[in-house]
């Protein structure tokens, strides 16, 4: 693996998915890289129907992420 001093950003959407942006690798559970144009935004309440990616269900389940 080749360094790069590219930050990567993780920001948490309040009740909605994690917004991750910059140089990284986006690795499936068999194990194959998932392309992507360097942002993603991940599902966080599970409903999804395109995971690991958020497809807008947490609005339609009334997702609450329990942050105050």
């Amino acid at each position: 693996m080749e360094k790069n001093d590219e930050k990567v950003l993780v920001k948490v959407f309040p009740d909605g998915p994690y917004e991750v942006k910059g140089n990284f690798s986006l690795i499936g559970k068999d194990g194959k890289e998932i392309p992507h144009d360097g942002t993603v935004h991940l599902c966080r309440c599970g409903a999804s129907k395109n995971k690991p990616f958020c497809d807008g269900a947490h609005r339609k389940i009334g997702f609450k992420d329990g942050a105050e």
